[in-house]
């Protein structure tokens, strides 16, 4: 199917929209505090759909994403400008053992059949 899960194109939108939806909703003092993880995480995805034949698609969506900075940057003031709850609020809500947990069962599994 060419609308599936897997296909290439809910790869792609559900890679490029990660990246926008991360952009637009955190905010700044979080974006620094998180971008090393959320790097890793991303290359965790590429190793993912890369060990899956579907890399290239990632790897356009995620570039796809940074070309539209511009775009996202307007949406992301309007979106901050109206955000009530404070950064250490939604701070408290974001599962730091989540993160490293989804990139080591998707990618490590992947590359080596096993998770250490």
């Amino acid at each position: 199917a060419t609308s599936g899960a897997t296909s290439d194109m809910a790869v792609y939108h559900v890679q490029r929209n990660k990246e926008w939806v991360l952009y637009k909703n955190m905010p700044g003092l979080l974006l620094w505090k998180y971008l090393l993880p959320h790097l890793l995480y991303s290359l965790g995805w590429v190793l993912y759909w890369t060990m899956k034949g579907k890399g290239s698609v990632v790897l356009r969506a995620k570039w796809d994403a940074l070309r539209k900075w511009r775009t996202m940057w307007a949406k992301r003031r309007r979106i901050q400008h109206h955000r009530r709850a404070d950064v250490e609020y939604i701070d408290g809500l974001i599962d730091k053992r989540r993160m490293f947990q989804v990139w080591r069962s998707k990618s490590v599994r992947s590359l080596f059949g096993y998770c250490p």
